[in-house]
């Protein structure tokens, strides 16, 4: 409880009456009563004031939040009494989102909801706490103010950006998955899953013509083939210290997590079955692979607050744990970071039998600031000395891709624009090629 500035205006002008009545002779009387007068209207006020039980405060949000996306949040605010009465809320806001207008203020009619809006943006993926709302009003006189705590405690997650997973799920839907994305070229092969027989074309494969069909019809007939569904894409998503490194504004971690999101699409809408791993110091999770948009869902469940630790990532454990639970060829694709030359050099021994059991893919990012450092201005002489170290850099991340080609293992090294198409290229052609 409080009071309010014309309530400390009305008794300051008790304290001029005193002084006027002082030097009037007045009696003191007059002053008393007036003082009198004005604490009973504060306590009247106080009584006829609505109490913190008569409201309904709720916070209210719709959709998605996603990673670097603005989001409008709104408090809605409703009372049963029959005043009209002014509000000034403030949310209790995670330290870790950006946001505008925390403390904000409303007029609430009678028996009816108002709602007051404020916009945030989180900055990093995983679970943000909001806390209780507060919420201070005037009495209905204006002489006295209330405040209560509304509590509006909850949790709200914060995804990975699903962009690219609408983009590639909706040109899969429009089935121009391979004609009007630049990354993706058509790839020559053959599936072996028949699908139907047709008259041949000129352009078909001499090699398709089904001769049965054409000996009963007199006609060229050919078969066609598309790529096999149901085959297993198993990713692995590597949480160790090496995925803390910054790739532009976020880290690789996060790059991954969008890039693994979108092949767990693709590779859904194209009838194959998807599971996931997630590893660092052990493995952490793991999701058996299967088909449906509910497995999606599952994978965007398991990754979305995921946070790279300090600890080096154990792929002994990654490969004894597929060893026992997965022994179905699949297309695997581990998401990681090699710092050196060095790194995929020690792991040759725990790799190569991942590479001769199923169709290994290892993916790594590139960072993008290293160019910016590489094209510098060498007008003084820490910048000649920066340049150096990244172009250093720069080429030994190069060279974790020939080593990786030179040891048989298929790789991606891209930056972090490139990593997406890049991978969804890959994984079609691998399907093409039948290496799964």
């Amino acid at each position: 409880m409080g009071i309010t500035k014309r309530a400390v205006m009305l008794i300051w002008a008790g304290s001029l009456l005193l002084l006027l009545g002082m030097l009037l002779h007045v009696s003191f009387g007059i002053f008393i009563m007036y003082n009198g007068i004005i604490l009973g209207l504060c306590l009247l006020d106080l009584h006829i004031t609505p109490k913190a039980e008569d409201f309904k405060v709720e916070r209210v949000w719709k959709d998605m939040f996603e990673i670097g996306k603005e989001k409008t949040l709104s408090i809605k605010v409703r009372h049963s009494t029959g005043h009209k009465i002014f509000l000034q809320l403030q949310d209790t806001i995670p330290a870790k989102m950006k946001y505008e207008h925390r403390s904000l203020s409303c007029i609430c009619a009678p028996n009816e909801a108002a709602t007051v809006a404020y916009t945030v943006c989180p900055m990093l993926r995983g679970n943000y706490d909001f806390g209780s709302i507060y919420v201070r009003y005037q009495g209905i006189l204006g002489l006295c103010t209330r405040q209560f705590q509304a509590d509006c405690s909850e949790t709200i997650p914060v995804y990975p950006d699903l962009v690219p997973l609408k983009k590639y799920h909706l040109m899969a839907r429009q089935r121009q998955l391979q004609k009007h994305d630049a990354a993706i070229h058509k790839v020559h092969g053959m599936g072996t899953d028949f699908q139907n027989l047709r008259e041949y074309n000129t352009d078909d494969e001499y090699r398709k013509i089904n001769w049965t069909a054409t000996a009963r019809t007199n006609k060229l007939i050919t078969g066609v083939y598309d790529e096999e569904k149901s085959q297993n894409v198993i990713i692995a998503i590597d949480t160790g210290r090496s995925m803390m490194s910054a790739a532009g504004d976020k880290s690789t971690l996060d790059y991954a997590i969008e890039s693994a999101l979108v092949l767990a699409q693709v590779a859904l809408d194209r009838g194959d079955r998807v599971g996931l791993v997630i590893f660092g110091e052990g493995v952490k999770f793991f999701l058996k692979p299967s088909k449906g948009a509910g497995q999606l869902n599952r994978i965007l469940d398991a990754v979305y607050a995921l946070q790279p630790q300090y600890y080096e990532s154990d792929f002994n454990e990654l490969a004894a744990y597929l060893g026992i639970h997965e022994r179905k060829r699949s297309l695997l694709c581990i998401f990681s970071k090699f710092a050196d030359e060095e790194s995929p050099k020690e792991l040759v021994g725990v790799l190569n039998p991942l590479n001769k059991k199923h169709a290994l893919l290892m993916i790594s990012l590139l960072n993008p600031g290293l160019k910016k450092l590489r094209d510098l201005p060498a007008e003084k002489l820490q910048n000649i000395y920066m340049k150096a170290a990244a172009v250093h850099k720069l080429r030994t991340e190069h060279q974790v891709s020939f080593i990786l080609n030179s040891l048989g293992f298929s790789n991606i090294v891209a930056e972090p624009k490139r990593l997406t198409p890049e991978v969804v290229n890959r994984y079609i052609i691998m399907k093409r090629q039948m290496k799964l």
